[in-house]
Order: C-alpha cells, then sequence, then structure tokens
C-alpha cells in the first residue's frame, strides 16, 4: 500500500523533522543506559553465581576432609595391604596383618564370635565377622577331630586380615570365665598342662578380623568413596569456571516473520502504520491506494 500526504506546510516539515531527530537522540540514549545497566547486571549475576560455586566448594572439601578423618586415613593401610604373620602374636597393637587360621582350640563370648587360636607361643583371641561363621564351624570340627586324633593332617583353613589391638576388660573377663570352665577339657586334649596356670597360655592380644586402625573396612570404604565424589564434584566446579559456564547468556530477540511482535506476543504495527497514527494525531489527512493502479490519486500541492 501508498501512502500520500496532502497538505503539510515546510515549517511544519522543519519541526516535525527536528522533533523526530530529537525523539530519535533520546531514544538511542535510553538504549544505551539500559544497555549499560543490562550488562552491569550481567556481570553482578555472573560474580554472584561464581561466588555460591567457590562456597559450595570450600564445603565439599570441609566435607570431604572430615570424612577421611572419620575414617582415620585408613584407605592408605588398605591400599598398602596387610603384612603376613603366621603368629601374630608378635605384631604390635594397632597392627594391619593377614594371617592363615587352621585351628581353634575353642569359641567364647556372648554370641561365641570370639575364638581361641594358636598363635605361636601362646594362643590368641579374634573376633571374626558374621560372613566367617560357616568357615569358623568347619575348621572348630576339624581342630576338634585332629585333637581326638581322628583327623590328620589339618586340611581346612581361612585366611583373615585385621588390625592387632589390646583385649579389652570385658573380652579379658570373658576368656577368664571360659578357660575356668573348660580347664578339665583342654587338659584332657592336651592343649594345656595341670601344672601351669590357664592364664599363662593365652595373650592379652586380639586381632579383629575385617578392620583397619580398629575400624570397619566396608565403613571405611564408604567414607573414602564419599570424599572421593566430593572432591569429582570440586573438579567439575573448576572445570565449569574455566570454560566460563557460569557467565550470564544474554537472551536472543525472537525473529519473527511478517509483523513485528512485541513481549507479549501482541503485533505491532508497520513504520508506515506508526507515522499515519502519529500524523493524524496531529491532524493531517492521509490517503492510501492500490499499488500499480492508474486510480492512485496524485499528490496535492500546496
Amino acid at each position: 500500500m501508498k501512502l500520500f500526504k496532502k497538505k503539510n506546510s515546510a515549517a511544519e516539515e522543519q519541526t516535525e523533522e527536528k522533533l523526530d531527530g530529537a525523539s530519535r537522540s533520546n531514544e538511542a540514549l535510553e538504549e544505551n543506559d539500559a544497555a549499560a545497566v543490562s550488562e552491569e547486571a550481567e556481570k553482578e549475576a555472573t560474580k554472584r553465581d561464581l561466588r555460591f560455586a567457590l562456597i559450595r566448594c570450600a564445603a565439599a572439601l570441609i566435607l570431604a576432609a572430615v570424612l577421611l578423618l572419620v575414617s582415620g586415613f585408613s584407605i592408605v593401610d588398605l591400599a598398602g595391604g596387610p603384612v603376613e604373620y603366621q603368629a601374630f602374636e608378635e605384631a604390635e597393637p594397632g597392627s594391619f596383618v593377614k594371617c592363615e587360621i587352621s585351628a581353634i582350640i575353642g569359641l567364647y563370648g556372648e554370641n561365641e564370635e570370639l575364638a581361641l587360636v594358636p598363635g605361636g607361643r601362646q594362643y590368641v583371641t579374634v573376633r571374626f565377622t558374621g560372613r566367617y561363621d560357616e568357615s569358623v564351624r568347619a575348621v572348630v570340627e576339624e581342630t576338634e577331630g585332629f585333637l581326638a586324633g581322628n583327623i590328620y593332617p589339618l586340611d581346612k583353613y581361612v585366611v583373615v586380615q585385621g588390625t592387632v589391638e589390646t583385649l579389652d576388660e570385658e573380652q579379658s573377663a570373658l576368656l577368664k570365665e571360659w578357660l575356668e570352665l573348660n580347664r578339665e577339657a583342654l587338659i584332657s586334649k592336651g592343649v594345656a598342662s595341670e601344672t601351669i596356670d590357664m592364664e599363662n597360655y593365652v595373650s592379652d592380644k586380639v586381632l579383629l578380623v575385617d578392620t583397619v586402625n580398629g575400624k570397619s573396612q566396608t565403613l571405611v570404604f564408604i567414607l573414602t568413596g564419599a570424599a572421593a565424589l566430593l572432591v569429582l564434584y570440586i573438579i567439575a566446579e573448576f572445570i565449569m569456571m574455566a570454560l566460563g559456564l557460569y557467565k550470564n547468556k544474554k537472551e536472543k530477540p525472537e525473529e519473527s516473520l511478517g509483523e513485528d511482535k512485541d513481549e507479549q506476543g501482541v503485533g505491532k504495527a508497520s513504520p508506515e502504520q506508526a507515522q499515519q497514527t502519529a500524523n493524524a494525531a496531529k491532524g493531517e489527512t492521509w490517503v492510501t491506494s492500490a499499488e500499480n493502479t492508474s486510480e492512485a490519486e496524485p499528490e496535492e500541492k500546496q
């Protein structure tokens, strides 16, 4: 569609041009100010995101250190492996050892989780965990058959690893009670002598199976694994920072076909329609005609 202006004086045209120029200048200044404010806001948002990321990394690092501290850094001993002993009664308390148990003299304790085994010159207590119940029973039966002269040699055994500690008061009391109750049986089997005090046959050491530094191996693996995940999270955060993923991206303006659309999706008028509306408000008259037709009225001269 073509637009034809009917009446307009030269003075009015100059005034309009000046007003239009001033309006465009003001609009440009407003756009520049808005762009500067938007850019500053984006920078502040980016700084805030980076600050929060660093705080999260610091918290994760502290938590990882706490988890490793609770585990006693026992993963180092697990990685290094236990020291193998044939007679682990020679090991110092706190040692992480590995040994082969092929004979068990007897079981004691409330749940019979404590076993008295030959440890060299003395018998040593071993505290087994539940997963060894079947193997322990098999070794006890074979040991009894061996002492009775029915089985030879001892073929069954169980290999364990754990921490060597000193018997606590409760364990010592249970052991003393068991020795008193089974004194005659032990002497009859040739395990002890009537002329020697029974307490001289036993050591004050205990092997805590499946522990390292006195802590459960399972717990050590869980705590160490959690600490490792936290460290990986910290590394991932730093990689994201290095790649600039915390920088806010400007929203791209939506491209439209045909009519421009405002933020709410409402169609905007074309530039010619906007100019026509503005001029109509000033009292100017516009007429339209179809393009490429002979019926179009020429522009009237003043």
